[in-house]
Formats: structure tokens, C-alpha cells, sequence
């Protein structure tokens, strides 16, 4: 069986996409920086995310039961610390732009894309919820730069031709 190390050293070399995951509720907001985002299926569209039980919005999603994944763009790294805990509650959306998107989840301005979510399923796992999303709606750019982090760092995708 591996080690936890060996399996943090073995996770450094996945390079990913950082998004914003938020929710709201009563008028509160709540977010989180997260690579644990999957796409699961495209008929329906749907997709996968992980969140901890010790996230503070991990009570409020599982109540509200819809969320959206903003794909941060590579210019939109400042974002990740204030959502990664620097900055705790609502202080956290004083950081970009935002608005209200659909079912007013916050809607970041100039992500990637967002993508919103209803729950349809969440099952438990070591400490955390896996939620299977069923996409409602999409929007994205037409340029494409994804914010990406690998081996503890941020990084920009680099086109093979």
C-alpha cells in the first residue's frame, strides 16, 4: 500500500484546473478554491465535486443543494488565496467581480466559464462529500487560459502543436 506521502509526491505531477466552487443561501454567500472538479458525463451533463465537511460552506450546499464551478482564468490566480481561507465568509466576494447568476449563485466575471449545478446525488468519503452535479446551465469565453496548478504552484497550459 502506498504512503500518504508517496501518494501527495504522485498527486504533485496531476495538473488541474483551479475553479471557485459557491453557493448561496438566505442572502449568504459561500465559496472555496478547488481542484477536485470532474466532469462525469455528457448525456446528461453532469459533473463531480468533493468538498470537506470542515469547509464552511459545506452545510450550505448540502442544504441549497445547487452550486457553480467558476474556472478561473490564468490572470485570475489573486483569487485563489481569499478563497483558499486567507479571507473567511462573505469577505471573500470583495475579491473580483461578481453577480448573481442562476438561482443566485455567484457568478464570477471574466472565469473561464461557470457551470451551474443541482445536486443530484452525494455519497461520503474519507472525511468528505463527493456531490454529483446535473448541469443547468453553462457560460463561458471563447478565449481559452486556464488558471492550472502543478506541483504546489500556478501554471498556464502550454499548446503542443
Amino acid at each position: 500500500m502506498s504512503s500518504t506521502d508517496d501518494f501527495k509526491h504522485a498527486m504533485r505531477r496531476l495538473t488541474s484546473t483551479i475553479s471557485l466552487i459557491t453557493t448561496a443561501e438566505d442572502g449568504n454567500r459561500y465559496g472555496m478554491a478547488m481542484t477536485a472538479v470532474c466532469s462525469l458525463g455528457i448525456i446528461p451533463p453532469s459533473l463531480l465535486i468533493s468538498v470537506a465537511h470542515t469547509a464552511s460552506m459545506h452545510a450550505p450546499l448540502l442544504r441549497v443543494r445547487r452550486f457553480a464551478v467558476n474556472i478561473l482564468s490564468a490572470e485570475q490566480s489573486f483569487l485563489v488565496g481569499p478563497f483558499s481561507g486567507k479571507v473567511k465568509g462573505d469577505e471573500r466576494f470583495a475579491f473580483g467581480e461578481w453577480a448573481a447568476g442562476v438561482h443566485g449563485l455567484p457568478q464570477l466575471a471574466g472565469a473561464q466559464a461557470t457551470i451551474f449545478c443541482d445536486v443530484e446525488q452525494t455519497f461520503e468519503h474519507s472525511g468528505h462529500t463527493v456531490l454529483i452535479g446535473s448541469v443547468e446551465e453553462t457560460v463561458y469565453h471563447a478565449t481559452i487560459g486556464p488558471l492550472l496548478y502543478e506541483n504546489g504552484k500556478f501554471a498556464r497550459a502550454q499548446l503542443l502543436q
